[in-house]
């Protein structure tokens, strides 16, 4: 079985393949192995692969890595965690206005539209009073 040596744990070829494979597939990215978060994706699933020898017992003893879809998952998350850090993890202005059908059907609801009245939001820290999101959509608010 031929192992990628430059990867922290020598997972298997094929196994790298996976994940290069999930990310090229979903992202069009193709990490490096110079790249931060790629090898800590990797450190990270080879303390679970490790963390899965805890509770075998016998001789066959072999760690159980995790498949290639979820070490992609890892390497997103760092990514996404790192741009936040740089502060380049940001929407359009006003992109929670905009959504499309197309874009509606892939979140699903899943994220909650948000919507904040500006001036009100200004006024509100004028006076010291926290900013204030909306409950909902404007048609769902009750005018009495």
């Amino acid at each position: 079985m031929a192992e990628d040596k430059t990867l922290p744990g020598w997972p298997r070829k094929s196994l790298v393949k996976e994940t290069k494979q999930c990310l090229w597939r979903y992202f069009r990215s193709r990490p490096t192995q110079f790249d931060e978060c790629w090898r800590a994706a990797w450190e990270w699933a080879k303390a679970i692969a490790e963390r899965s020898l805890m509770f075998q017992f016998g001789k066959s003893r072999r760690a159980k890595w995790p498949q290639g879809n979820e070490i992609a998952t890892q390497y997103l998350l760092l990514s996404l965690v790192r741009m936040k850090g740089d502060h380049n993890l940001r929407l359009p202005f006003r992109s929670n206005e905009c959504f499309t059908p197309r874009v509606a059907a892939i979140l699903g609801g899943r994220i909650a539209k948000l919507q904040f009245d500006l001036n009100e939001t200004s006024q509100r820290l004028e006076h010291g009073d926290p900013p204030k999101c909306l409950e909902g959509p404007p048609s769902m608010s009750s005018e009495s």
